[in-house]
């Protein structure tokens, strides 16, 4: 049923009469008479009485009326909504993160789509790259926030955004040294990392480091998220490592040193068939944060 012979009938009925209503819609009389015309064959009744003087509602002209102007309010509010979801005023977008965004550039990000995109929701998920990028493929999630930059078949990926690598270390006080650090200066340090998110990686970026070195390295490896990790850094059980975007919180008997000489690029991974509105929107607004960014480096 189109959206025009509906709104047509409304306007002859509250007119009582095709001129008129002509008028009020600024069409054509003909126009209004072949709209009225159409409905009346889809639904296999007459509408109208039609005679010199105007025209009358039929019997079931009548009965329809009340459910015409309900059925135009639906559609009109139907339409309203999905244009809205076309321009991402509305909806939702889900993504997936491998580390938390306390600071740093993905925290700039959401807080920009946020501003620009009040109305529609976001939410998150964290898990481990392969994980978070599995769920891109089902499309479980729109997008991935991820570590490392090649991944399977039948993704779309963009290299988003570079963060400086920091050992995060105990502290022995306000005065303790917040100076870059090598990696072998940190040869003899105990390791811990999580299973979690990207803890892998880091596992594997401290072997394959320290190895070149001739090191042997001692690593730990706990079933805990990246706050409790910290929390344990600060008790004493080892070093870890982290990117920029995790040392906005504070944490007790911890600070962060930059690891002179190394970083870690973050990718953007969603599925090239994913039509979602604000999914596009928010790939826009990333990539003009990034740009941003490197134009104030």
């Amino acid at each position: 049923m189109d959206l025009k012979d509906l709104s047509s009938f409304i306007a002859v009925a509250d007119a009582s009469g095709f001129r008129r209503a002509a008028q009020h819609l600024d069409v054509e009389q003909s126009v209004l008479s072949r709209r009225v015309r159409n409905l009346e064959d889809a639904l296999g009744v007459s509408l109208f009485e039609r005679n010199r003087d105007g025209v009358r509602l039929t019997y079931a002209g009548q009965r329809f009326l009340a459910d015409a102007r309900r059925m135009h309010a639906d559609l009109e509010q139907a339409i309203a909504a999905i244009r809205l979801a076309g321009t991402a005023s509305r909806g939702m977008v889900q993504i997936g993160v491998v580390t938390t965004f306390t600071s740093g550039f993905l925290r700039q990000v959401i807080r920009r789509w946020r501003r620009e995109h009040p109305d529609v929701e976001i939410q998150f998920l964290n898990g481990d790259p392969r994980e978070l990028v599995g769920q891109v493929l089902r499309r479980q999630i729109d997008l991935a926030f991820v570590t490392g930059a090649t991944w399977p078949p039948g993704c779309d990926s963009e290299v988003i955004h570079t963060e400086p690598i920091y050992v995060a270390v105990q502290t022995e006080g306000d005065d303790s040294p917040r100076d870059p650090v090598t990696m072998q200066a940190l040869a003899e340090c105990r390791f811990i990392v999580t299973k979690r998110g990207y803890g892998t990686e880091i596992r594997d970026f401290i072997i394959g480091r320290l190895a070149a070195i001739g090191s042997s390295p001692c690593v730990g490896v706990f079933d805990v998220e990246r706050a409790t990790l910290l929390s344990m850094v600060g008790l004493g059980f080892g070093v870890t490592l982290v990117s920029g975007l995790d040392i906005g919180a504070q944490y007790p008997d911890v600070c962060f040193r930059r690891l002179a000489g190394e970083s870690v690029s973050f990718t953007l991974v969603w599925s090239p068939q994913n039509d979602n509105p604000a999914l596009r929107h928010f790939l826009s607004t990333a990539r003009i944060e990034a740009h941003q960014r490197s134009t104030r480096v």
